[in-house]
């Protein structure tokens, strides 16, 4: 199945790529005005969810020598927080020519074609009396004469001024760069458009110095001091706890703190693929063997990340009778990096585990303040409430009830007036634990690792699920990655529920060229309004040309959804799921179309253009 799933992936990203890619070719990027002419990239950063959305943007550019040093802007020329992750480039040659030496610039160029290069850009500035040419070069196409022309009118018109005594060449390839920056109030279903652009170079520094500085991301070991594990953005403030790994979270907002977050705690398994049970007698182990490694690996000012590597001592296996975990131990490691990024109220985790030990459960704990009697967690075209309390009696039951349960994108527990929503990327398995004193721990299911499709000798369940045979790769040996964020919130989940599908659907960003377009730089593509209304599909019709739009109310109350397209359609019908019609419905003059939804109902819409 892993080889079908990679199949899967790479066909839909190759769409989607596609996709983005048409779009971005339609959107108005020609530089005008009296800076037209320099070199600028412009990227368009979509949002696929239809909240207006703050978050951060990954995206790799290859950048001319003019653009080494780069601020990112908005289409209104607002910059934005970035910082550069890696670059990857070719240095060629480094020279310090004199007055009469540089005037040789166009043999240099000769020199670079019988190379098979070409040169891409020739950058010409000057930092007091040292005039700066950077060359970049690119491995196929041919040189333009009139760049080279250009260029010694530049060093002409420099050489005529007496003050200039020195001119320092550089030969580069163009850097490939990969960054981050934080995309600003992207509408919902729909994109922005933003620009690379030149920063200017202060004299005697090398780079602008401002908000929007490029900060290094290579990692840097810093002290075990607790006052030096802090990050804060506008929403939270989070310390990392170097004896032990967790977290202590305040919540901005509300005043809310949340101590002890995300403890790994481990477990026997003597289940089967259908089953958890623990052995009759069960070793829990709750935290590392030593303090654990704490690095800093970016300090904003678009994100701050943290890496805590640790290492849990665990039983290697059950005992031979399956009813404890064995005296065998080994180490297993755990490294997480959590990030917490500008503009954002939601704190990301990236966990990766090298699991060698076999018959255990590993869980992630989150420690809440909250006192409650259930949890709701995200199911299909749902929110579902649970009770925390399991049902009475059960001697006689099959199989016994467990108190783990499904969720799709969320698990969360609220009192009503604060709570902490637990997000996940393919996650599929929760529990809220009641603590002696009343409040609600989420344990988040990372792996269970068991050697069998199903057993009949174990208490939790009488008999078979399925075939008795053995399942080695179901211990899940090997290195596993997993993704999860947290985001503290008032009230209920609804309050958090935009953030939740934030973390499971990141912004994208697509690199354009500059070129004449019919769309504007911003621009939603369709809007639906409606308190806790959910997208769930946008796709062509399964007959005709129309397109179908599918949403859903996850709550109790009915809602007002009122949806709009860029495109005035011509007609609208709502359908069932089976896509034929039940009745028209009348798309005002304004574009909007207005659907009264009852609470859990599923809503599909047809639209004709």
């Amino acid at each position: 199945m892993a080889t079908r799933f990679d199949w899967a992936e790479q066909i839909a990203e190759k769409l989607i790529q596609q996709s983005l890619t048409s779009i971005a070719n339609q959107i108005q990027t020609l530089h005008v005005g009296p800076e037209a002419g320099q070199a600028r990239v412009p990227m368009v950063v979509f949002n696929p969810l239809t909240s207006t959305r703050t978050d951060l943007v990954t995206a790799s550019a290859q950048l001319v020598g003019s653009l080494e040093e780069f601020s990112i802007v908005d289409a209104s020329g607002k910059p934005t927080p970035h910082q550069v992750l890696k670059r990857q480039g070719a240095e060629f040659a480094t020279l310090e020519l004199g007055r009469d030496e540089v005037l040789g610039l166009a043999a240099l160029v000769e020199m670079i074609a019988g190379l098979g290069l070409a040169v891409q850009e020739i950058h010409i500035g000057r930092v007091g009396e040292t005039a700066h040419i950077d060359v970049t070069l690119i491995q196929q196409g041919q040189t333009d004469p009139a760049l080279v022309a250009n260029a010694q009118c530049q060093i002409t018109a420099l050489l005529a001024e007496d003050t200039v005594r020195t001119f320092r060449v550089r030969a580069h390839q163009a850097n490939t760069v990969e960054f981050h920056f934080v995309a600003e109030q992207v509408p919902g279903c729909g994109f922005k458009t933003y620009f690379v652009v030149p920063r200017e170079r202060q004299p005697g520094t090398g780079a602008e110095q401002d908000a929007t500085r490029s900060v290094s991301s290579q990692p840097e070991t810093a002290e075990v001091l607790t006052d030096q594990f802090r990050m804060e953005n506008e929403f939270l403030a989070v310390e990392i706890h170097p004896e032990d790994g967790t977290l202590t979270v305040w919540d901005k907002a509300t005043g809310t703190v949340f101590v002890g977050l995300h403890r790994f705690v481990d477990g026997g398994d003597r289940g089967d693929e259908y089953n958890y049970c623990p052995p009759e007698v069960d070793q829990v182990v709750a935290g590392p063997t030593s303090p654990p490694e704490v690095t800093w690996l970016e300090r904003g000012p678009a994100r701050w990340a943290v890496q805590i590597r640790q290492k849990y001592r665990l039983p290697a296996s059950l005992n031979d009778q399956r009813t404890a975990r064995s005296e065998q131990v080994l180490d297993v490691p755990i490294t997480s990096q959590i990030e917490l990024c500008r503009g954002t109220r939601r704190l990301d985790f990236d966990t990766e585990v090298e699991n060698q030990a076999r018959d255990h459960r590993l869980r992630v704990h989150f420690p809440t303040p909250v006192h409650t009697a259930f949890s709701e967690a995200e199911s299909s075209f749902d929110v579902v409430r649970r009770p925390l309390r399991a049902a009475g009696d059960t001697v006689d039951w099959v199989e016994q009830p467990v108190p783990t349960h499904p969720q799709k994108a969320f698990v969360d527990v609220s009192d009503g007036r604060v709570g902490l929503l637990v997000a996940n990327r393919g996650l599929p398995e929760y529990e809220v634990l009641q603590e002696p004193d009343g409040r609600s721990t989420v344990a988040l299911t990372l792996l269970r690792c068991v050697g069998w499709l199903s057993r009949d000798d174990f208490p939790r369940r009488k008999g078979h699920a399925g075939p008795a045979l053995e399942t080695p790769e179901a211990q899940c040996l090997g290195r596993h990655k997993f993704q999860y964020a947290l985001v503290p919130h008032a009230e209920t989940w609804q309050s958090a529920l935009q953030e939740a599908h934030a973390f499971n659907t990141p912004l994208r960003a697509v690199l354009t060229g500059e070129h004449p377009g019919t769309m504007p730089h911003v621009q939603s593509l369709l809007a639906l309004q409606g308190e806790g209304l959910v997208l769930s599909a946008v796709k062509l019709a399964e007959e005709g040309d129309s397109i179908i739009v599918r949403f859903f109310n996850p709550t109790d109350q009915p809602r007002v959804a009122r949806l709009r397209t860029w495109i005035l359609p011509r007609s609208a019908d709502l359908v069932n799921l089976a896509e034929e019609p039940t009745h028209p419905l009348v798309v005002d003059g304004a574009g909007w179309i207005v659907v009264e939804t009852r609470g859990r109902q599923i809503v599909t819409l047809r639209l004709t253009f």
